[in-house]
């Protein structure tokens, strides 16, 4: 790639590099195809960061590389260094954590007495994070990542790894590195016994080679994909390590590699994290294979870059990057899947992603066709909770579509209310049409008769309507996922990650305590702003809902202390979340807040403002019971009686047969 005009902005840059020791910050150094001297001229490190950075690019990505404080080392200086990093950068879409680590052969004991290897790891070579869906390893690397990882696994299938290849180049380019960091000589790996402890010295020359472990030959180093262990220990007596491998594989976990950084990222930065083999965990261990190792790391993550899409990590958020780095969107769009089914816990974003879609859809339509239905279930809503509810507003928006399809529906409605088997059958008819059709339908969970719902959806698939698709949305529920499993592939089976979500909703907090008018009194204490961050992110889990509302409420705290203590005392639910809301309704706004929920909760419909305003001026205890003087005289301002909990909802037109075109107030979703 020909030299490129430095960043202006440090929104360009969006993958981070992280580095534990002097020489592994180095090897990432080396990696840079341009390094730039001076931060981008819009970059503000925040207070709390101390964090020293390098900039640079690599191929297509401009990389931030950062490195713990000369002599710590562990999970918690990984964590400091990392929540100063995305402190000062939060828009960082990718995480690298390149680095050494101790390598775990493994002992295998033969009949004839002989010991070899359980795997060929070797000093030198090179283990990914790539843990299996059942244990999960260190740190879930982003879907983004994963999918990047397997396309390159399949290229090492076909052609050697560049590691050799871009390790030469670095070295050649950086004359002082070329002897540090070359390869040491084969015969330097030596691994032996378990049960044989290093008798003392720097190195192995007095080791017994009949405790030694009789290995081939091999100058190459290799690649290996599986979990990655993280502790704040290091790792250097062989039955220590042998007995902590044992007690892992109890828990189903079967480690690659020893690490002292990655367990400080955990739930906060997702990250792939890449490991040089420079010693192998026992009392053998020495330096002579750190800088080689630190340089193996740093290639692969350097040839790794290569295989992600710069401009596709740039311009989609976390959520979006769900489904674009799967290929699953844009197999659905060519029709290759039929039907999505995006599931996760609730308030993680489904709704969003579901509209996300749809925006998606409308986007690369050209014209009004291909159709476009969606319905949106709400347990707040009864118009909105049933199949029929479903089937009457997918029929409108089928029939305004398309003269044909409104002569269908007109035809029908001449013999009064159509039932909801009449329904299911005319929109079939329509979607017979021959034009392509895609149907959102978010949150099934919502839907109080969804049994109906989901035979409708299997028989609708199962009929092969050829210009038919479909995306659906719910948390994993039993029945949900009993019929659904049975017609949705598993790579159209699509969960909302935790790892996935709090990339977003890190982002949405960032944005809004430094934005929003709200959090004006805390615009200039970068700390407390940091604090408001952190504190959330530890305990958002995924859930927009709950960071949402715990914003609404820490941002009434006027003082830093009671800052503190509300962070201290944050709800681990939204159940916990809807409680304390209500707790801390002001006692003079409590009576009046307690019948508007109830009369929301009461109604079969959306109220209009006008009417909710009346109803609160209703006196049963007074001459007269209603009185216009006892209405409110700004009528918005009645969302000020419990403002987290309930909406202004914009002006939207329904079918016809709903009647209502208002501004209306509901109860906000837990969605």
């Amino acid at each position: 790639m020909s030299s490129t005009a430095e960043p202006h902005s440090s929104e360009a840059y969006t993958v981070a590099w992280i580095a534990a020791l002097p020489h592994e910050r180095a090897a990432g150094l080396m990696m840079l195809d341009e390094r730039y001297r001076l931060s981008p001229k819009d970059f503000s490190k925040n207070e709390s960061d101390e964090n020293t950075y390098a900039w640079g690019r690599i191929g297509h990505h401009y990389v931030v590389i950062a490195s713990l404080p000369a002599g710590e080392y562990g999970t918690t200086t990984t964590a400091i260094t990392v929540q100063g990093l995305r402190s000062s950068l939060p828009h960082i879409r990718i995480g690298l954590l390149v680095g050494v680590g101790a390598g775990v052969p493994g002992e295998k004991h033969q009949a004839d007495g002989t010991v070899t290897t359980q795997r060929d790891i070797r000093l030198g070579d090179v283990v990914v994070s790539n843990p299996d869906g059942a244990n999960g390893g260190v740190v879930h690397p982003p879907q983004a990542l994963r999918n990047a990882l397997a396309a390159l696994q399949a290229e090492h299938e076909l052609e050697d790894s560049k590691v050799g290849e871009f390790a030469a180049e670095s070295r050649k380019k950086h004359p002082k590195a070329a002897t540090p960091y070359r390869r040491p000589a084969a015969d330097t790996d030596r691994l032996f016994k378990a049960v044989y402890h290093h008798p003392g010295g720097e190195t192995c020359q007095s080791c017994s080679e009949t405790e030694q472990i009789s290995r081939s030959s091999r100058e190459t180093p290799e690649i290996h994909y599986g979990t990655i262990a993280s502790g704040n220990t290091v790792v250097k007596d062989a039955p220590y390590r042998d007995e902590i491998v044992s007690w892992l594989k109890n828990q189903n976990v079967d480690p690659l590699c020893f690490e002292m950084e990655a367990a400080g990222l955990m739930n906060t930065f997702p990250c792939m994290v890449i490991r040089g083999i420079c010693d192998y965990g026992d009392s053998h261990k020495n330096d002579d294979w750190q800088r080689y190792a630190a340089l193996a790391a740093a290639t692969f993550a350097k040839e790794f870059l290569g295989t992600v899409d710069a401009e596709e990590v740039r311009r989609t958020p976390e959520l979006r990057r769900v489904l674009e780095n799967r290929r699953t969107l844009s197999s659905f769009k060519d029709g290759k899947v039929p039907i999505l089914w995006l599931h996760g816990i609730p308030g993680c974003g489904k709704t969003v992603l579901s509209s996300t879609i749809i925006e998606d859809l409308r986007a690369s339509s050209a014209t009004t066709t291909p159709g476009l239905l969606y319905f949106y279930f709400d347990f707040n809503d009864q118009r909105k909770q049933t199949f029929d509810s479903a089937l009457r507003s997918l029929v409108y928006q089928m029939a305004h579509r398309s003269d044909s399809a409104f002569e269908q529906l007109d035809h029908l409605r001449r013999n009064g209310q159509p039932s909801t088997q009449e329904l299911s059958q005319i929109l079939e008819k329509m979607l017979n049409g021959g034009d392509p059709v895609t149907i959102v339908l978010d949150a099934l969970d919502e839907c109080t008769t969804r049994d109906e719902l989901l035979k409708w959806i299997q028989q609708l698939m199962a009929s092969e309507i050829g210009s038919l698709k479909m995306v659906v949305t719910s948390r994993k529920e039993y029945d949900i996922n009993l019929v659904l499993e049975k017609f949705v592939r598993e790579e159209a089976t699509i969960p909302l990650q935790q790892h996935d979500v709090d990339v977003d909703i890190r982002a949405s907090v960032h944005a809004r305590i430094r934005t929003d008018s709200d959090w004006e009194r805390w615009r200039g204490k970068p700390r407390v702003q940091e604090e408001i961050e952190i504190g959330l992110m530890e305990k958002a889990s995924g859930m927009f809902q709950w960071a949402a509302c715990q914003l609404d409420s820490l941002a009434k705290c006027v003082s830093q202390r009671q800052l503190s203590q509300a962070l201290a005392t944050l709800p681990a639910t939204l159940d916990g979340t809807y409680a304390r809301i209500l707790d801390q309704i002001p006692d003079e706004y409590r009576q009046d807040s307690i019948r508007l929920l109830q009369v929301l909760t009461w109604s079969e419909r959306l109220l209009r403002i006008e009417e909710l305003v009346d109803f609160l001026a209703v006196d049963l205890h007074s001459e007269p019971g209603f009185d216009v003087e006892n209405r409110m005289p700004v009528p918005t301002e009645i969302v000020r009686l419990c403002s987290s909990l309930v909406t202004i909802v914009e002006i939207r037109q329904y079918p016809e047969e709903w009647d209502s075109d208002w501004e209306e107030l509901e109860e906000v979703d837990s969605e």
